[in-house]
């Protein structure tokens, strides 16, 4: 079935009014996501235009380098550095160590002192519980999953499956629009 996944406030790229929509529900720390967010990279570049990519975060929260990565996310998203932090933590390959996520917030320049002041208070902590709880009401269950125009996509299948289904998704768009 086909749900309306909300992306409000959320960071996202590519076409503002893209006739495809990508949520890609993602752990920084996870090489299965890692995979997912290639194909997502790739889906944008074979379809120019055609794509809005939306992140958001999902994972175990008892996964302290997840957690960290993910609110270290949430405060570049704020400071105007998501993608940076994004396409750092995901194509760059760290190794996922508590020490190299820190060093990728020194790298884009992310304000410590805005990002601790925030942390304190729960902030991004509160963001990234919003993002897992929602998952889960939607029916997510692990990460990577991405929703494509609203349909339920394993982040773990093939890129030539994801690329049938946007494709599909643009068809029916321009099928409705002559209509």
């Amino acid at each position: 079935p086909r749900i309306k996944v909300e992306i409000e406030a959320k960071p996202w790229r590519g076409n503002s009014d893209a006739p495809v929509t990508l949520i890609h529900f993602a752990d920084f720390t996870s090489k299965l996501c890692v995979e997912s967010a290639e194909k997502m990279r790739k889906a944008l570049a074979d379809f120019p235009g055609k794509i809005k990519w939306i992140h958001r975060n999902y994972f175990s929260i008892h996964n302290e380098k997840a957690l960290l990565a993910a609110e270290l996310g949430e405060a570049a998203y704020e400071q105007g550095f998501f993608w940076n932090f994004h396409d750092l933590m995901f194509f760059q390959k760290v190794d996922v160590k508590m020490e190299n996520i820190k060093r990728v917030a020194d790298e884009i320049g992310l304000d410590k002192k805005k990002f601790d002041e925030g942390q304190k208070r729960g902030k991004y902590l509160l963001r990234v519980k919003e993002d897992i709880g929602y998952a889960a009401r939607i029916g997510v269950e692990g990460a990577p999953v991405i929703f494509v125009n609203g349909l339920y996509f394993s982040g773990t299948f093939p890129y030539e499956d994801l690329k049938a289904l946007v494709q599909r998704e643009l068809e029916q768009k321009t099928k409705v629009s002559k209509e």
